[in-house]
């Protein structure tokens, strides 16, 4: 589906201390009547939630200041140069009370889109069955899934970041007058997503209609996918909120189920003959619209959408970014070393070695050898002004939801599940297939015993081996309870530390709000 900028927003969408959900009347009172006619009208609100959601995602590089930022300078150095404040360290070092950071403490702009779909869902129903291309049925089941799907990712970032929120699932038809909002119980909040992803489930397809689409268009695949992770999260962080706990088992299996479902579809995977991934194919996941693809934001150059500032982009220089001989951001030595060395110990003796010859190794990274290596996962450029190579733009999607990431789901559900034979052969056949070198012996020290926390541990250092600046590494932390965040400690942990704090700004003529416990008397 060609992405278009249009935003269908009929009443203004913004949060303002949670006091009023809407603070503007609307700038046409009639257009109300003339829209919401025709399933084209329909598509268009669709594609301005699709908008609001990339806007709102990317906004200050909210996705990957959360999702990668936050893991510290052993992944991530961030220069002292005119790109960056004092706020980058701060996130980085967990003191998200400091000033400037309001962009990630305060939530009323995911609002917009969420009330975008809540304006969808009521008016969609109403369309008259004429205005459809074809069968009306399964035209309304289609946009429904797709806009509930999106209000259920909105709300599972919002709820992985700071735990309880408010639900809000109708528009409100006298925004003027609205009342202070309290925050939901995040158990109430987790069981609606799942709620609404059943729904989704019930309105989509597998396969996809057009095959453009792959990725950037929510299937039922994605739908199972996002399920998939929020029956984790509430597994092992909304009923286990303490760092030693194990999940709930019950959740557990759910999430499995669905992950073996999207595996068993044969739907996703990049073809690799001899088990191992073609390179060549496995760089284009990056610039999107492939099999690995589930889930990703459309933000391609030739629809306007290209980035010139997202976080990926402040790793590029010189060779691999024209006429930039400086960049704001170094890969941590730590993360090269430890994640990407030039030789891997495949033995318990000093002779076992082998060159490493995994492919994102040379992907992911330019000049892996050198003293600065370049960070080149997201390095599509394309420059506005391409005789004098300037103004350059990345022309890559942004990958939300990768089928790497159920790969590597179903290890650690094999491990919860105390199948650790399961899980570690699941984790050399996904090594293989990026062809790393294989350990000889599972008692070789890097592998071995066989252990819960073991084998946690190594597949969370595969998941930040393949999905480092995707947005995703805190989250698992935090879901898996592994310390890769070294600010993130059990202490903190165990008094919710890994929420968010309440921006200031929201407690403003609300007295029904209250911080999160960690922060309260922090900010």
């Amino acid at each position: 589906m060609k992405r278009t900028l249009i935003i269908i927003i009929i009443v203004a969408a913004f949060l303002s201390g949670c006091k009023k959900m809407l603070n503007q009347e609307p700038k046409d009172t009639t257009y109300e009547e003339k829209f919401w006619k025709s399933e084209n009208d329909m598509k268009k609100a669709l594609a301005g939630a699709y908008a609001s959601l990339r806007s709102n995602m990317l906004d200050q590089d909210y996705f990957h200041n959360l999702g990668d930022m936050t893991l510290g300078d052993q992944f991530i150095i961030i220069r002292s140069g005119p790109y960056f404040s004092n706020s980058d360290w701060n996130i980085q070092v967990g003191k998200f009370e400091m000033n400037y950071l309001d962009v990630f403490r305060n939530w009323s702009r995911f609002y917009s889109t969420i009330l975008q779909t809540n304006l969808i869902l009521e008016k969609l129903p109403l369309v008259p069955d004429d205005t459809f291309a074809d069968d009306p049925e399964k035209g309304r089941k289609n946009i429904a899934g797709q806009t509930l799907f999106i209000r259920s990712y909105v709300y599972f970032q919002l709820l992985r970041t700071f735990g309880d929120v408010p639900l809000v699932l109708t528009p409100d038809p006298d925004p003027i007058a609205n009342k202070p909002l309290a925050r939901t119980d995040k158990n109430i909040v987790v069981q609606q997503i799942l709620n609404d992803l059943d729904s989704a489930a019930n309105c989509l397809d597998m396969t996809y209609e057009v095959e453009a689409n792959r990725g950037t268009v929510p299937n039922k695949a994605a739908v199972m996918a996002l399920q998939s992770q929020v029956y984790l999260w509430r597994a092992c962080v909304i009923k286990k909120p303490v760092f030693e706990a194990t999940p709930d088992m019950a959740d557990v299996a759910k999430a499995s189920a669905l992950v073996e479902s999207i595996i068993g579809s044969g739907l996703y995977g990049l073809p690799a003959p001899g088990g191992k991934v073609d390179s060549i194919q496995y760089a284009k996941v990056f610039t999107g619209n492939t099999r690995e693809s589930i889930f990703e934001l459309y933000t391609r150059y030739a629809y306007n959408e290209g980035s010139n500032n997202l976080m990926p982009m402040k790793f590029l220089r010189i060779p691999v970014l024209a006429k930039t001989d400086w960049s704001p951001l170094l890969l941590g030595n730590s993360f090269v070393n430890n994640l990407y060395p030039r030789i891997i110990q495949t033995g318990p003796n000093p002779e076992d070695t082998l060159p490493n010859t995994d492919i994102r190794r040379s992907l992911f990274l330019y000049d892996a050898d050198g003293s600065q290596p370049i960070l080149t996962k997201y390095s599509n450029i394309i420059y506005n002004n391409p005789n004098q190579q300037a103004e350059p733009y990345l022309d890559n999607n942004v990958s939300l939801i990768r089928y790497a990431d159920v790969l590597l789901n179903r290890m650690e559900i094999a491990v919860y599940k105390g199948e650790l034979g399961q899980a570690y052969s699941q984790l050399r056949s996904f090594r293989r297939s990026r062809n790393q070198p294989q350990m000889d012996s599972a008692l070789y020290v890097s592998e071995s015993p066989l252990t819960y926390n073991s084998l946690m541990d190594e597949i969370m250092t595969e998941r930040s081996r393949e999905l480092f600046m995707e947005g995703q590494l805190y989250f698992d932390d935090v879901r898996m309870k592994r310390s890769v965040v070294p600010w993130l400690t059990p202490a903190r942990y165990n008094q919710e530390g890994f929420l968010m704090p309440l921006d200031p700004a929201l407690f403003n003529n609300n007295r029904l709000l209250v911080q999160n416990k960690y922060w309260a008397g922090k900010i």
